[in-house]
């Protein structure tokens, strides 16, 4: 179920911006650098092995806005979400203005500034519009009962765009939101894909192109796909998780490289493995290193010199030159235990002993 306060923030609220997901992991190519000796002739061959699909555009694209601050008058074909941004900006540039007509005149000021005088003043009168329009929206939001499944959130999108649709007219609300509800809708709905249980990757990747061209068009990649290899391996690894949980360890390692390789050249799929490799191993002799001391601590054999000095060779044996390091680790983390237990007040059955 999906609570109603992240619709209103994602989907509904004033002066909204949709924004992409943000990946949640760290990407691990990020931390890692080319070699600095790469010669041009390896950046080609790493380029090459890229597929087309993924590569990022490598030329500048103008947004539309900037276009609209060169035209002498306003064309509506310049007029698209960017504008929007561009006016949600404005709004909180000047929101603590005293009143709606001061307010006013600090955007249509602002306008003049940017643009030649006939498109400010085309560019005001849509300002205007846009703002009652989402004035308005507001008044609409509380109407709304909470949303118990993904039906009721595309009611309620599809509700607010025909709103949107109803103040603007068609072709101002479509130039000015039409992507962002084309975006908002497969959201929703691909969220049910995601989330089944019952669907190998093949068949996930299968239906969410079908969707993906249902609400996009021809124009699906450039709409849904981040153009970063790294994302599109971590989504590709969400979809295929029913696919991994039958698999043994060296089939799931041979599938994740080969998903790998379909984004990332090997060259850098090679170093995310090593640097993997070397955490998986700290990670082990960590568990290692808790799991002996344990041991140790608790056998009553040893007096409490010979577990103190039992530790310190199982220190150097696993950490070698970093043993001091642990020590200090640890000393630091006892001190700062018994400062805590000193700052606060056992308690018994809930209640302070003083």
């Amino acid at each position: 179920m999906i609570a109603i306060g992240i619709i209103v923030f994602t989907l509904l609220a004033t002066f909204v911006i949709l924004l992409p997901e943000n990946t949640r992991e760290i990407k691990i190519t990020q931390q890692i650098q080319a070699p600095a000796s790469q010669t041009s002739t390896e950046t080609d061959r790493s380029k090459k092995l890229e597929p087309e699909s993924v590569k990022p555009d490598s030329r500048p694209i103008m947004p539309k806005i900037e276009e609209l601050k060169q035209s002498e008058d306003l064309d509506l074909e310049l007029v698209d979400a960017s504008l929007r941004e561009h006016m949600h900006s404005m709004y909180f540039k000047f929101r603590n203005a005293k009143g709606r007509d001061a307010f006013l005149e600090l955007i249509r000021e602002d306008l003049k500034k940017d643009f030649p005088p006939e498109t400010a003043r085309k560019l005001m009168d849509i300002f205007e519009a846009y703002m009652d329009c989402e004035i308005k929206l507001q008044e609409r939001l509380i109407t709304y009962d909470e949303p118990k499944n993904e039906e009721d959130m595309l009611f309620i999108a599809n509700d607010v765009f025909a709103f949107r649709v109803e103040q603007l007219g068609e072709d101002l609300a479509e130039r000015l939101y039409g992507h962002e509800h084309k975006i908002t809708k497969y959201k929703i709905l691909n969220k049910k894909i995601y989330e089944d249980d019952l669907l190998y990757g093949a068949e996930k990747e299968m239906q969410l192109r079908l969707l993906a061209e249902e609400i996009f068009g021809d124009n699906a990649d450039d709409n849904v796909y981040d153009k970063t290899g790294e994302s599109l391996f971590r989504e590709k690894l969400s979809l295929y998780q029913k696919d991994f949980g039958e698999m043994d360890e060296q089939e799931k390692k041979e599938k994740i490289r080969e998903f790998r390789l379909e984004y990332l050249s090997p060259e850098v799929v090679d170093r995310i493995e090593t640097a993997e490799s070397i955490i998986t191993a700290d990670r082990q002799r960590d568990l290692d290193y808790s799991h002996k001391m344990e041991v140790i601590l608790n056998d009553p054999e040893f007096l409490e010199d010979e577990k103190q000095e039992r530790i310190r060779a199982l220190q150097e044996d696993l950490y070698g030159d970093r043993a001091n390091e642990i020590r200090r680790g640890e000393e630091f983390a006892r001190q700062h235990h018994e400062i805590i237990q000193k700052s606060f007040p056992k308690t018994v059955g809930g209640g302070i002993l003083n």
